[in-house]
């Protein structure tokens, strides 16, 4: 449920013209390269595939203005006759490229407080999500330390330095699920459709 959210939150951030490569809640994806016969595990956030199938990386990449993800930090649920109520910690992490934004720009600031800015305090009520809300719990002191987990190429492409910047914004969502089943769209598992003339089969 907190993915869904989070969208509402990207598609309210996507407009900015300084807003590039922009996703949800990531997951982190490891990859296992051989090297000299031993084995070096790389850790990539990732979300979602694009139209190949290939998974879609959040790295920073000096193509992109920005590259914008989340992190999910846990979910607490509370129950009512009505609702079942979740708070959910997620982090927003923005990493620009200020060459490609504006030559002027030395820090990234100004971008940072154009996110918090464009971050809404509620939502309309979205399918079977109710009472949605979000707070602002303030900015993460900046360090390398907000990507560890992630196998980015400091040596390379040095992406936290000049003209580089970054962020990280830590935010409270609060959200409420109807315990009225009803509210629930069936969930439909698409068959194989076999065309019986030709004996072949269609997902």
């Amino acid at each position: 449920m907190i993915r869904k959210v989070t969208d509402l939150i990207v598609a309210e951030l996507t407009g900015l013209n300084f807003v590039d490569r922009i996703g949800g809640i990531v997951k982190e994806l490891e990859v296992v390269s051989p090297v000299d016969e031993t084995a070096n595990t790389k850790v990539y956030p990732v979300g979602g595939q694009d139209a190949n199938g290939n998974h879609i990386t959040y790295t920073p990449d000096n193509k992109f203005k920005s590259v914008i993800f989340f992190e999910d930090n846990g979910t607490t649920c509370e129950t009512d006759v009505r609702y079942n109520n979740y708070e959910s910690s997620i982090r927003l992490i923005a990493w620009y490229n200020l060459p490609a934004i504006n030559e002027d720009y030395v820090r990234g600031d100004l971008l940072t407080q154009t996110l918090i800015h464009n971050l809404p305090h509620t939502f309309a009520n979205t399918d079977y999500l109710t009472k949605i809300f979000l707070d602002f719990n303030g900015e993460v002191a900046k360090d390398k330390s907000i990507f560890s987990k992630y196998s980015f190429d400091e040596a390379t492409m040095q992406y936290l330095n000049y003209p580089y910047d970054y962020a990280a914004i830590d935010l409270t969502v609060r959200y409420s699920v109807p315990r009225n089943a009803s509210c629930f769209d069936e969930i439909i598992i698409n068959p194989k459709v076999c065309v019986t003339t030709s004996k072949t089969c269609i997902e």
